[in-house]
């Protein structure tokens, strides 16, 4: 339960309060203060890089300064090779400030696999690449902070105070809230904050690098029952398009044919044959995804259903061609 030290550390009060939460285990405060003393350490012992700030007012925060390590008591070479495969897989992914907690263990990794690199598991990651399948991004950064109060927040069922920048090209437009979490959802290279604001029941999604600051309120969060996170992030991630389900029928150049024949749209397409390429026909959710999916397959695709859609692509490709004259 112990924050980094950078993080602003725990009461005891706190730790009491968790320990009955999560756990069910009842303890007193004292006990609490005499473990936490025993797990620093004496004379005669070596502890846990544990710190208090006595110099400062009661109530003390605890807090950890050591290097954060997964309880791997020695790293294998096949081990070595997973944490740095899923290095390369998540840096792209995930905030930086996510990834520097994770450090530690890439450097213990790098340094196995080059103790091995003579053998066939340290020489793995120079035989494979993951290879984005669109531009690749590089992640916001996030204040410091703010993810992980934001996680204890939702982990704790509790509502945050929040200063967030909207966006707009006034610096200044920082406005705070109380804000009841629901859940957090990492899209694309970007972290996104799922709740409503308090005495407010929209749903609302708030981008975690627009937050200046955060910080845990005593009141408890309260999350609708009527609110599921899949049914969310099927019909709300497509904004600004209506997200909802569509008969799709495009004609395709024969050039784009594996598109939909190797990756099929949905579990009921059809697909027909015609000289000049052919018509594909699918049930699929009108999503702002959907149409940067055509738009990539270019002169090789033309809609014609749905009407709405057709014309809607139809606008925007004309506004396109009048940029480029």
């Amino acid at each position: 339960m112990l924050p980094r030290e950078e993080e602003g550390g725990i009461t005891v009060e706190e730790i009491q309060r968790r320990l009955w939460n999560d756990h069910g285990i009842e303890v007193s405060e004292r006990n609490i203060q005499r473990d936490l003393r025993s797990l620093q350490g004496a004379e005669d012992h070596v502890g846990f890089p544990i710190s208090c700030d006595e110099d400062q007012p009661k109530p003390w925060r605890w807090s950890w300064y050591g290097r954060e390590l997964l309880g791997i008591p020695k790293m294998g070479r096949h081990t070595a090779l997973t944490f740095q495969m899923v290095k390369d897989l998540l840096e792209p992914l995930l905030p930086a400030e996510t990834m520097a907690y994770m450090q530690p263990n890439f450097y213990a990794a790098e340094e196995v696999l080059r103790k091995t690199s003579a053998k066939r598991a340290g020489r793995w990651r120079d035989k494979i690449r993951v290879v984005p399948h669109s531009l690749r991004l590089i992640p916001p950064e996030l204040e410091p902070g703010v993810l992980e109060v934001v996680s204890q927040a939702l982990l704790d069922d509790r509502q945050i105070e929040m200063s967030y920048w909207s966006g707009s090209r006034h610096a200044s437009d920082v406005k705070s809230y109380p804000v009841h979490p629901y859940a957090l959802i990492h899209r694309n290279t970007s972290v996104e904050l799922i709740g409503r604001i308090d005495g407010d029941s929209k749903t609302r999604r708030w981008a975690l690098h627009r937050v200046k600051s955060v910080q845990h309120l005593e009141a408890s969060s309260s999350v609708p029952r009527s609110f599921k996170l899949d049914d969310f992030v099927q019909h709300e991630l497509g904004f600004p398009e209506s997200g909802e389900a569509i008969g799709l029928e495009l004609w395709m150049h024969e050039s784009a044919r594996n598109h939909v024949i190797e990756t099929k749209l949905s579990n009921d397409q059809r697909i027909s044959e015609t000289e000049d390429g052919l018509i594909v026909k699918a049930t699929v959710n009108e999503t702002v995804e959907l149409k940067w999916w055509l738009l990539g397959l270019g002169d090789r695709v033309r809609i014609m259903k749905p009407d709405v859609l057709r014309e809607s692509m139809k606008t925007m490709t004309h506004r396109m061609a009048e940029l480029y004259r």
